[in-house]
């Protein structure tokens, strides 16, 4: 146990120190939501103006600076993407993991030599997942368009305002 803590043993301690916790945990979350609404406020401010920071300055040595961080994300629906794009580019924005579901109903039936490929894919699930970079690349040099891309992907838009401290001195 580490130094300076009593090990507790009256129930009554115990509920005492939960009601407390939680009446802690309340007000952290209220001070949050203040805090968060301050910031918002700041971000229209800063958005107005067209800027990504601001700072204010605590004392000579101290200033607080807020900064705007806005990310986008983006989705691709791949079963769109299939019907969308050529063979040859699925090919390369495409990447699957496969993984074989009955491990002993593979191993029996490669035990047999000329078994066909469609007779083993029946133990075998495909994950697929677009490999972004290798899509922004091929979107990059024009071997796929946004015509090609319409309605095969959304996009998910992100804000995130931090506070950070900057010391000057």
């Amino acid at each position: 146990m580490p130094r300076g803590i009593q090990k507790i043993t009256s129930e009554n301690t115990i509920k005492q120190l939960i009601l407390e916790a939680y009446e802690a945990e309340r007000q952290a979350g209220e001070y949050l939501l203040a805090a968060d609404q301050r910031k918002e406020k700041v971000y229209e401010f800063m958005r107005e103006r067209g800027v990504k920071h601001f700072d204010a300055y605590r004392s000579p040595e101290l200033s607080i600076r807020i900064q705007s961080a806005e990310r986008a994300t983006i989705n691709y629906d791949i079963e769109k993407l299939c019907c969308a794009l050529p063979q040859k580019v699925l090919e390369e924005v495409i990447d699957k993991e496969y993984t074989i579901t009955d491990f002993n109903g593979f191993k029996n039936l490669m035990v047999k030599y000329g078994v066909p490929a469609s007779a083993v894919k029946q133990f075998i699930s495909v994950a697929k997942s677009v490999n972004k970079t290798r899509m922004n690349d091929l979107f990059k040099s024009g071997h796929i368009t946004t015509k090609q891309l319409k309605g095969c992907y959304t996009v998910n838009e992100s804000l995130s305002l931090k506070l950070k401290e900057l010391i000057t001195q």
